[in-house]
């Protein structure tokens, strides 16, 4: 038997003022509850048994989407090679910071 997959779903109805969300990603259902305290108004949540599964109901301005694109090899390499400075930077200063 094969395993379900854990997928994010999306959806707007065009006209109904709200997307609906059924997500398995945690930092996306972490940010949900959090708008949630801010603003209960704006966001429904239906709890499910299954843990870390959120379906919820936004509304239409509370929830912005961006798109990334995956870096280059030359992104990429110039990403590691400023955090290998970075990370040597760091490491100084430990020994230098007083005790």
């Amino acid at each position: 038997m094969s395993r379900k997959a854990k997928e994010t779903h999306i959806f707007y109805v065009h006209g109904s003022g709200e997307i609906q969300v059924r997500s398995w990603h945690k930092g996306l259902n972490n940010a949900i509850r959090k708008l949630q305290k801010d603003e209960p108004q704006s966001v429904w949540i239906d709890e499910s048994d299954d843990p870390g599964y959120l379906q919820a109901a936004v509304k239409v301005g509370h929830l912005t989407f961006r798109t990334v694109r995956s870096p280059s090899e030359k992104s990429r390499a110039a990403q590691s090679a400023a955090g290998k400075q970075h990370a040597g930077n760091l490491r100084h200063q430990k020994e230098k910071a007083p005790p």
